[in-house]
């Protein structure tokens, strides 16, 4: 293992995987990587607690890239994930008071049930949403989770809870307002253990976050791979390498990483599978010679992977995927779905919904694949005894399939849809016996088989062969690639290769300024403007608070429903889009560039582009004909590219520009340290006065419209190396 640079991405097509747990979306991945890369995985995958994907991960993979060795960049979380251990707690004490018969709380039997260790150990081997405990087994863990949960019980307070008890009317209400009120009263306490830094809370998360921290060193060993948040790696996949081992364990779900990873890449090479299907399909789609096929799968939680996954967690997942600049989801529909989880994530991409609109302004295509349709294909007739019904049968259930592609393009308003499978032997011996009908010669029983049954076989075997091979996923991805990248050009067939004469470390050499300092006031004048009315009236439940902080987070809109506290319906992704929402067409763009030789024949096709293959190569006629190639494929039919490089500026604006997203967190922090966290919320929101109303924040609003304007522009150019 040795540092190196991670590779640009820059205009490679992204495409992130969505659905619920259990969609095989894990599964569809790791058949794109070359060998070396899934033996590694090949243990940590389809076991009952490596089938999530508890961190995001982005694989990389191009034909240009080594199959022998990986490229490996590690993205922590700005703090530790406490949170996450809080719920944790909360899941295994919530479900031994469900399971209780006891009308209230049974706080003795409660603890009890954590002094004699039953608690931890269910904590330890039971908790699998989004974060594993098991690997951080030892005495003083348990010693110190004993004592903070111990410490949340003490002088528990329980005469609340049995007066909500007894104004429910059924077993289930009863039950439901226990549970309830259980959890308000112990994340109330978990909050209020902050205000002391020698509390029992604040140890056992120190000692999680020391150990989860020195466990990540000790899988990157090496000390030049550092640097602040991030690390990043070279690591040999060859037989005896010691890498293997050290990023088997760095990508194991089974380790705590989720609370203080943000996220993995992994540079890497192809598998020959999935380049046998692109050489075929590649003289058909006119794929570029220049270009090597190349793809960003960005595998994601599971839309339920948490044990209470709602609506609102879905649209956090949804939104945190689309904040991860995407061209494409390919949405992994498994058809053992439940009902009520198809009709949410069908809710979620529709027009009626924030991240729907985005999805559309954007023109992120939506491609459905319909997971485990193997599992449809069981015909009750036997094909040796009833070949009539078997043909019957098999014929019913693959209009069924084909009806339930046409059905998922409709409800998901997507680009295409398609049945997949990763288990072609589970129907391989049924689509044999379907050709071995349509092959019988004409001395079979004529009665059994007549020819009109024969000629159904063999369309049948076609049919069944195209929808459910052995590659059909990887088909499928290589269609959704192809379909992407010809999005990201301005033109495929054609594409605009130069060669750099020096790569920068941003991979930009176009810079485009087209918000001046007149536009970006305006925009913090109206920001600073709307900022005044960030303040709400009444305490807020700390459920709304930790809602509204994820919302923030997330740039997921939130609406506070609370009844008997206080309310908030601030919104500041939105805010942020008004602002911004302005006629851009009156500003005047200038296009700056780097490290382009146009004397190299390499830049034929860029000039080409241009319109100046015959002109005369001057600063000021590139400039012009860069300005009105930036106009070309920014409004109109394009608007999208300058749509998304606003909902890029918008998020940076409203959260993940460090200098605001520090600030906001530390002011939540604060807040619920000397307070609760409705306090923490109080606090966020003047901080975000304090921020906006700031006399020069009109210059941080124009370098982030600019680079985003540019970074998006940089992708309808493919350099050569």
């Amino acid at each position: 293992m040795k540092a190196t640079t991670y590779p640009s991405t820059r205009g490679v097509p992204h495409l992130a995987m969505i659905g619920p747990s259990t969609a095989t979306k894990s599964t569809a991945v790791y058949q794109t990587m070359a060998k070396l890369l899934q033996e590694v995985l090949s243990s940590i995958i389809g076991s009952s607690k490596g089938q999530h994907t508890i961190i995001p991960t982005h694989f990389f993979g191009s034909e240009e890239h080594s199959c022998n060795f990986i490229k490996l960049q590690v993205t922590l979380k700005s703090k530790f994930d406490s949170d996450a251990l809080f719920k944790a707690v909360e899941y295994v004490l919530r479900n031994f008071v469900s399971n209780s018969n006891n009308v209230g709380i049974p706080l003795s039997a409660i603890i009890n049930y954590v002094s004699t260790g039953k608690f931890v150990e269910i904590l330890l081997t039971e908790v699998s949403g989004a974060v594993r405990l098991e690997r951080l087994r030892s005495d003083t863990f348990i010693h110190l989770v004993q004592t903070c949960v111990l410490s949340l019980l003490e002088n528990f307070n329980t005469s609340d809870i049995d007066s909500a008890i007894a104004k429910m009317k059924s077993d289930k209400e009863r039950k439901e307002a226990k549970l309830l009120h259980f959890s308000n009263e112990l994340a109330t306490r978990w909050d209020q253990e902050f205000k002391n830094l020698n509390s029992p809370t604040v140890q056992f998360i120190e000692h999680v976050e020391t150990t989860v921290m020195n466990k990540l060193k000790n899988a990157i060993p090496v000390k030049e791979c550092w640097s602040d948040r991030l690390a990043t790696c070279e690591v040999d996949l060859s037989n005896g390498s010691l890498d293997k081992e050290h990023l088997k364990r760095l990508l194991d779900p089974g380790e705590p990483f989720s609370l203080i990873v943000e996220h993995y890449e992994i540079a890497h090479g192809l598998s020959q599978q999935l380049l046998d299907v692109f050489k075929k399909v590649k003289e058909s789609v006119n794929w570029p010679k220049e270009l090597p096929f190349r793809l960003v799968i960005i595998d994601t939680a599971g839309l339920t992977q948490d044990s209470n996954a709602n609506e609102f967690s879905m649209k956090l997942r949804l939104k945190t995927a689309l904040n991860r600049d995407i061209d494409g989801i390919w949405v992994m529909l498994p058809v053992t779905a439940a009902d009520h989880t198809t009709r949410s994530m069908q809710r979620l991409f529709s027009n009626q919904n924030e991240e729907g609109r985005q999805i559309r302004n954007n023109r992120i295509q939506i491609h459905v694949g319909i997971t485990r349709s193997d599992e449809m294909v069981t015909p009750t007739s036997d094909a040796d005894y009833d070949k009539p019904g078997f043909v019957r049968k098999m014929e019913a259930i693959y209009n069924s399939l084909k009806a339930l592609e046409l059905q998922a393009q409709q409800d998901f308003s997507a680009d295409s849809a398609k049945c997949v499978t990763h288990h072609y032997k589970k129907v391989k011996s049924y689509i044999e016996d379907l050709e071995n009908i349509g092959k019988c010669s004409d001395e079979c029983d004529s009665e059994e088989i007549s020819p009109n049954l024969k000629e159904v076989a063999k369309e049948l075997t076609i049919k069944f062969k195209e929808l459910l091979d052995n590659n059909t996923s990887l088909k499928y991805l290589v269609e959704i690639i192809t379909s992407l990248q010809k999005q990201i050009f301005s033109s495929f067939e054609v594409p605009i290769f130069f060669k750099s004469v020096s790569l920068q470390e941003n991979f930009q050499h176009f810079n485009v300024n087209l918000f001046s300092t007149g536009y970006a006031k305006e925009v913090a004048l109206d920001i600073a403007r709307m900022s005044e009315s960030y303040q709400f009236q009444h305490w807020l439940h700390w459920n709304t608070a930790y809602a509204f902080q994820q919302s923030v987070q997330t740039g997921a809109k939130f609406v506070s429903r609370a009844i008997q506290n206080g309310r908030i319906s601030i919104y500041i992704d939105g805010d942020v889009q008004k602002a911004i929402n302005r006629d851009w067409s009156k500003e005047t763009c200038q296009i700056n560039y780097h490290n382009i030789s146009f004397a190299d024949k390499s830049t034929t096709s860029l000039l080409n582009a241009l319109g100046l293959a015959q002109s005369p190569l001057t600063d000021s006629n590139l400039r012009d004909s860069l300005r009105m190639f930036f106009y070309r494929n920014f409004s109109g039919d394009t608007q999208w590219r300058f749509n998304r490089a606003m909902s890029r500026s918008i998020r940076r604006l409203s959260y993940l520009e460090p200098k605001i997203k520090d600030s906001v967190d530390n002011a939540f922090r604060e807040g619920r340290a000397y307070e609760d966290a409705s306090r923490g919320v109080y606090n966020m929101l003047s901080e975000y006065k304090n921020l906006y109303q700031a006399h020069d924040f009109y210059q941080t609003i124009s370098t982030v419209l600019n680079d985003e304007l540019s970074k998006e522009f940089n992708k309808l150019f493919y350099v050569l190396n």
